[in-house]
């Protein structure tokens, strides 16, 4: 459960909502309000779906996502949300820059969310050399 207190896991949950509600508001620079929610996305679905698979299916702490499962869940995500969605609905817009920060969130939580707990070395194990 400690996965869900990763920082990169938090700040995505806090920033979500925040950038929602400040929308009506009007006062976030372009950036913010189009991409900057678009970089967490993957990282705080990444992470509630690696919690889920480590504590319901794997029953494994040290479970981490292989590369292709991060890169499908990017694909995945920008496919339903810049391909699909866009042709059903005048809300989405596809947008190439929203895949890049797809791609941007997937490579944060890769490289920090996605990593096993350590392991403490208990005085049964022998050092490995």
């Amino acid at each position: 459960m400690r996965t869900l207190l990763n920082p990169l896991f938090l700040i995505g949950c806090l920033f979500w909502p925040t950038v929602h509600v400040l929308r009506g508001a009007e006062k976030l620079p372009v950036f913010i309000n189009s991409y900057l929610t678009d970089v967490f996305a993957i990282p705080v679905i990444g992470t509630l779906v690696l919690t889920f698979m480590r504590v319901f299916v794997t029953c494994d702490k040290y479970y981490v996502f292989p590369v292709t499962y991060v890169f499908f869940m990017v694909a995945y995500t920008g496919l339903i949300f810049e391909g699909i969605l866009p042709l059903f609905s005048e809300r989405y817009t596809a947008d190439l820059f929203d895949i890049l920060a797809y791609i941007m969130g997937g490579c944060l939580f890769h490289l920090f969310i996605n990593k096993p707990f350590k392991k403490v070395m208990s005085s049964d194990d022998k050092p490995f050399y």
